[in-house]
């Protein structure tokens, strides 16, 4: 704690929330702007608390304290230098709120120019993505427009990109032809019988997608192996699954098996595995 910021623990069971937050701050702020007198005496222990002094939980206190007061709010046993007035604060923002222990959270605050500073850049940021956002700037009408801000805006695009993503999503994993892909397939002998196997190379970076088009191609045949692998930028994610009649396949060995040649990291149970690739060559995986 210095004369610009501060730093308190104290018990809770859940975070501060954000209105919790706000209601601190005005609350500070107020006696702040009250220019409340800042007076400082040394009294014994017990006849401090007694007078009803706050001791700061984990504290040790010998027998003679220093109690400061600030106005009829606030009286506590504290020790450090502080000012003579509490208008001399000007500022208190709270900044951080984190959790330091199981029950115990962490407040920090910036106060005076530093907390001026902060409140006016972050005020700027404010302006200029209210004007980006096309909401209104009029400092007359801000206080009291509570129709729109920019949090808002952001999580109704937030939303909308969401929604199109997901329709992008749909549509890519439409356009990918299913009995192409399966007319690929190898029929080869295996300790479970004759299986198909399926290696490709598909046009999209998207796991979910991928994972989509493994689960329509095994849904098609009783036996089959189907390794796709995604034509991303830099590593190509990839997918390997199988029926899970075939008894004899583990996935998970074929992403072994794939990483080693290519090379990149994979893993999975039996039925089905996934990684990524550093490079993939067709002609050769099959």
């Amino acid at each position: 704690m210095n004369d610009s910021k501060l730093r308190f623990d104290f018990s809770h069971p859940t975070s501060v929330s954000a209105e919790e937050i706000t209601a601190i701050e005005t609350l500070v702020n107020e006696q702040i702007s009250k220019a409340l007198p800042v007076t400082a005496e040394v009294l014994p222990y017990k006849e401090a608390l007694k007078k009803g002094a706050v001791a700061m939980f984990g504290e040790k206190y010998g027998d003679s304290v220093r109690v400061l007061s600030m106005g009829h709010f606030s009286k506590e046993l504290c020790g450090g230098t502080h000012v003579q007035n509490t208008a001399e604060i000007g500022v208190f923002k709270i900044v951080g709120e984190s959790s330091v222990s199981s029950g115990v959270r962490r407040m920090e605050a910036i106060t005076g120019m530093n907390a001026y500073n902060y409140m006016s850049k972050n005020t700027q940021e404010n302006v200029d993505a209210r004007r980006a956002a096309s909401l209104g700037t009029n400092w007359e009408n801000y206080l009291s427009d509570n129709t729109a801000n920019v949090s808002d805006v952001l999580k109704s695009a937030q939303k909308e990109a969401q929604d199109l993503k997901k329709l992008l999503q749909n549509a890519k994993s439409a356009s990918i032809d299913i009995k192409a892909l399966l007319a690929a397939a190898q029929t080869i002998p295996s300790k479970d019988g004759d299986i198909s196997l399926l290696i490709q190379s598909v046009d999209v970076d998207d796991r979910k997608i991928l994972s989509e088009v493994v689960d329509k191609l095994r849904d098609q045949s009783q036996a089959i192996v189907v390794v796709l692998v995604g034509n991303g930028d830099g590593e190509k994610p990839f997918l390997a699954a199988c029926s899970k009649s075939l008894k004899n396949t583990h996935c998970g060995n074929i992403a072994k098996a794939l990483t080693d040649k290519f090379g990149g990291k994979g893993g999975g149970r039996p039925d089905y595995a996934q990684g990524s690739l550093e490079n993939f060559d067709l002609a050769t995986a099959k």
